[in-house]
């Protein structure tokens, strides 16, 4: 993606958050939408990670839930793991509240690629020693 377009879509992250914050708050939530959310939160966290943050502590717990429910290895899945340890290390507050839920989604990830598991490891180790 070319700079100018990255930075373009950044202006639109607080609108798109809004909106995804409403949908992911719905208490009838079907999986496929979860987890096409939790793609979209991903990559929106690898963008503009302190604009998601502001929004963690609402959506954090069902953001780690719809993870789950990516079964497969692939791009998309790692992108929105990533999005999230992104996302985390912006606003660790909400880290705090929502541990559990984090550990859950680490400790799940079955096979994550190094980068990823030593992202892990590193909030874990920033958790640990707060």
């Amino acid at each position: 993606m070319a700079s100018a377009n990255k930075e373009t879509l950044k202006s639109y992250v607080p609108k798109i958050m809004d909106r995804l914050v409403v949908i992911l708050s719905s208490k009838k939530l079907n999986k496929s939408l979860a987890r096409n959310i939790a793609i979209t939160l991903g990559r929106l966290g690898l963008l503009a990670p302190e604009d998601v943050a502001k929004f963690l502590g609402k959506i954090m717990k069902q953001w780690c839930v719809s993870l789950r429910y990516l079964k497969t290895n692939n791009d998309e899945k790692h992108q929105a793991y990533k999005g999230l340890c992104y996302t985390v290390s912006k606003n660790t507050s909400a880290l705090k509240s929502n541990f559990a839920y984090f550990c859950s989604v680490a400790v799940n990830y079955k096979d994550p690629r190094e980068e990823l598991e030593r992202i892990f490891k590193s909030i874990l180790e920033v958790f640990r020693q707060q």
